[in-house]
């Protein structure tokens, strides 16, 4: 009966011992491309320009929840000016980061935003900006090589921009606008509680007087893919175009313990066609917000990693040879 109770309690504790630990990976991914130019970038006679509105809100911030840490916030930032030759694109990257000082534990979030503007070259008022081209990124990662420890990332950006164009002639103008646009929207999660989510909207839209006529006209079909096949994962993604011009928005998540990769890639070209009677204008509302966020939430009990299990069976080993020792002593 011994022999019984004792293999018995010695499975128990085998049982009994801590979960493996596991790495954990959460990563958000925004990318994205747009440009227009106006009547080739030249400013249609008589049509002229100014500058409305400009919001900009913004935000990074990564955290590892242990000690010690080593943090890093770095950040470069140019103001543009679209009337050199060439012009200097505005510009603004970041990068804020938490990280153990083994590098097995690590959280970081950072944008890449760069927008150039160039003015119109012939028959331009008001120095017309004639050209716009916005390529950004964002993104936010934590990494962790055991699982033992929680953190979070998340960067976000929002710029919302206005422009008027008014004919000021005495007749009327036509002209078009031709424009691009192209993004890719991921998120990846493995290895527990945890969440990852990547989303963007661009807004590029037409607000007419009356006087003003616009076609739109698509110059390339939308194309896209999506991989949502993964359990964890959600993907969706929204595009409306029209007379006003289009509204896009893509998200992409991925949550634990199914986790796995979701991404949208899409774009397409477009063309607006206007005709402006004399004292007729528009606004021109060019806008994108980004955003990017990942956390893991650590197993209360602690994990054990995979070597430290080893002490515990050979404990286990070792007390089953005592106990077989001890039975043939007994025998005897």
């Amino acid at each position: 009966m011994a022999f019984r109770f004792l293999s018995f309690s010695t499975l128990s504790v085998i049982a009994a011992a801590p979960a493996l630990s596991a790495p954990v990976s959460a990563t958000s991914t925004v990318d994205y491309y747009h440009s227009f130019i106006l009547n080739s970038g030249a400013g249609p006679a008589g049509l002229e320009f100014s500058l409305l509105g400009l919001d900009v809100d913004t935000g990074a911030e990564a955290e590892v929840q242990t000690t010690p840490i080593v943090p890093d916030d770095v950040r470069s930032t140019q103001v543009s000016h679209p009337y050199t030759d060439p012009p200097l694109p505005y510009f603004d990257r970041r990068v804020v980061a938490e990280r153990t000082q083994d590098l097995s534990q690590v959280a970081r979030a950072a944008h890449n935003v760069t927008i150039t503007n160039e003015n119109g070259t012939e028959n331009a008022l008001s120095n017309m900006i004639t050209r716009r081209e916005v390529d950004n990124d964002g993104s936010a990662v934590f990494m962790s090589a055991d699982g033992l420890v929680s953190g979070s990332a998340r960067s976000n950006y929002l710029i919302d921009r206005f422009f008027r164009y008014t004919n000021e002639s005495a007749s009327t103008v036509s002209f078009n606008i031709l424009g691009e646009f192209s993004a890719s929207v991921g998120a990846g999660f493995s290895g527990g509680d945890g969440l990852a989510r990547a989303s963007l909207s661009y807004e590029f839209e037409v607000d007419p007087t009356a006087g003003v006529s616009v076609t739109y006209l698509p110059l390339a079909p939308y194309l896209r893919t999506i991989d949502d096949d993964d359990a964890g994962v959600f993907v969706s993604e929204t595009l409306v175009t029209g007379p006003d011009g289009f509204t896009f928005s893509a998200g992409a998540s991925s949550s634990g313990p199914e986790g796995g990769d979701g991404l949208f890639e899409g774009g397409f070209r477009y063309a607006l066609l206007f005709t402006m009677e004399a004292g007729s204008s528009f606004v021109l509302n060019d806008r994108f917000v980004q955003n990017n966020s990942v956390m893991y939430t650590a197993p209360a009990t602690p994990q054990v990693p995979l070597p430290a299990t080893l002490p515990v069976l050979l404990l286990a080993c070792g007390g089953l040879g005592v106990l077989r020792r001890r039975r043939r002593i007994e025998a005897r």
